[in-house]
């Protein structure tokens, strides 16, 4: 077959890979509306002493208004004190991105009870969470209470000295995949909430606005802005397929796992997720806020499903574009595909680049892995598809 492209339409039937996550709870530390900012201007002078002024927001409105919904987050777990504790992603982000020079284990912001029994103990670790449904409902890294037999959820004082004080939480879902818990707690009266906005719309050079409890530091607001977007941290492979990361230079230090990211609306685009040590510098990464916004429905439910084509795809570089002939280095290129499984039931062979999926243009394999991933059980998609075999 020669190698020039052409494109057909098929109908593939999505299989959902029910993977039943529970709500077991567990414990680690990991890794608005429009803003009525009031403005800075600063004056700068040029050679030619031309007087210009340019606008630097002020986010203390920003601050005022999200801070009441962001709270501090202890988990307690008891291990066995010989236990090798389970981490998330298979291993404790801490050591990942920050190994001790003599290559021991830290646990940042843990505290350890010791009881009369040799073999286990009671292990606290912390992180931050934030408010979003004016019942109780509070979105946060699933490692933050990954294994946790006790979740508290710690509401800082105002500067009026009103607050701080600490109920207890449910887990209600989890996500070890994307890295997003949801808890529930109960407590009478209306909660402060913070406002969910688009992930899909931030640009790069775009605000950012972290806030968390780093150090058990509560409240504690950094500013940068976005760095990249769709970042790869290779974690693991429960992760990988499903790692999307956004990059911020905010600040984001021990605590804020689990955090708001937000941008100048203060509205969330993000969940504070990892950072990258090893003496960088302004390298953070936080979850997508719209990849929660997709499970919210499911992790109240206490389990997430995904859809399941049998299929594995990879990028289109530039040397594949150039290699089979195609208009571009657009789409998801199909390495190989598991026979008698959907893809193989709709003709979709390895060498074919899927281009488009329901009429929505696929630019990389990570879009067409977010968009299967969340089509409910039973959906049927139309796909469109170039042929690369030559």
């Amino acid at each position: 077959m020669n190698s020039r492209t052409k494109r057909i339409l098929s109908t593939v039937a999505i299989v959902i890979a029910s993977v039943v996550f529970g709500i077991v709870v567990s414990a680690d530390l990991g890794l608005m509306r429009k803003s009525n900012a009031q403005s800075t201007p600063i004056q700068t002078t040029s050679p030619s002493a031309t007087v210009t002024s340019v606008t630097i927001p002020s986010f203390a409105d920003i601050a005022s208004r999200v801070a009441p919904a962001v709270v501090s987050i202890t988990s307690t777990e008891v291990i066995k004190t010989n236990s090798m504790r389970r981490q998330p992603f298979g291993i404790d982000p801490f050591d990942f991105f920050f190994p001790n020079p003599n290559g021991s284990r830290r646990r940042p912001n843990s505290q350890r009870d010791q009881g009369g029994d040799d073999d286990e103990h009671a292990q606290r670790s912390g992180g931050s969470g934030f408010i979003i449904s004016p019942d109780g409902y509070i979105l946060t890294n699933n490692h933050v209470v990954e294994g946790a037999t006790k979740v508290d959820v710690h509401f800082g004082a105002d500067t009026e000295g009103n607050g701080g004080h600490t109920v207890s939480a449910k887990i209600i879902g989890r996500d070890p995949a994307t890295d997003i818990a949801l808890l529930k707690i109960d407590v009478p009266g209306t909660l402060p909430t913070v406002p969910l906005g688009d992930s899909d719309h931030i640009r790069k050079g775009d605000w950012a606005i972290a806030i968390g409890n780093p150090f058990q530091f509560e409240n504690t607001l950094t500013v940068g802005v976005i760095s990249a977007k769709g970042r790869a941290l290779g974690l693991s492979e429960e992760t990988r397929s499903f790692e999307n990361f956004i990059q911020t230079d905010a600040a984001i230090n021990f605590g804020n796992s689990g955090g708001p990211l937000l941008n100048i609306n203060g509205e969330v685009v993000g969940i504070n997720t990892a950072i990258r040590g090893g003496g960088a510098q302004g390298l953070g990464f936080a979850t997508p806020i719209n990849t929660a916004k997709r499970l919210l429905p499911e992790l109240k439910q206490g389990k997430v499903v995904r859809g399941y084509l049998g299929m594995g795809i990879v990028p289109v570089t530039d040397e594949a574009k150039e290699s089979f002939n195609l208009p571009d280095a657009h789409g998801a290129l199909v390495q190989e595909v598991t026979a008698g499984k959907p893809a193989d039931r709709a003709g979709i062979k390895a060498g074919d680049v899927v281009v488009a999926i329901d009429g929505r243009s696929i630019n990389t394999n990570r879009d067409l892995i977010d968009y299967i991933s969340y089509l409910p059980v039973g959906s049927h998609c139309e796909n469109g598809r170039a042929s690369a075999r030559s």
